[in-house]
């Protein structure tokens, strides 16, 4: 785990591949998990109402499974569902 992540942008490429440019290039191997996120302003009223996209990809970068609980992790990934740390109490 990254103690400070690194930022980057969209750039156009190849349908299917992940690239890690610049900086990032450094810290990030072929078969490492990638988290990507994208943040987006919104009107309070537009806020209540938006969904996020959640996509979990195989090591292809095939989408296995869709939704819109960031807590949910589907099976086999190795990863623990936010909703199972919530309940756990303290992290530490």
């Amino acid at each position: 785990m990254l103690g400070c992540p690194p930022t980057s942008s969209k750039v156009p490429g190849t349908p299917g591949v992940i690239g890690i440019n610049g900086a990032a290039a450094r810290l990030i191997s072929p078969g490492d998990l990638v988290i990507l996120i994208a943040y987006a302003l919104v009107e309070e009223s537009g806020a209540r109402d938006f969904k996020p996209s959640v996509v979990f990809l195989d090591a292809e970068n095939k989408v296995l499974a869709r939704g819109q609980d960031a807590a949910e992790v589907p099976d086999g990934h190795g990863l623990v569902s936010g909703a199972v740390l919530r309940g756990a109490g303290s992290l530490g």
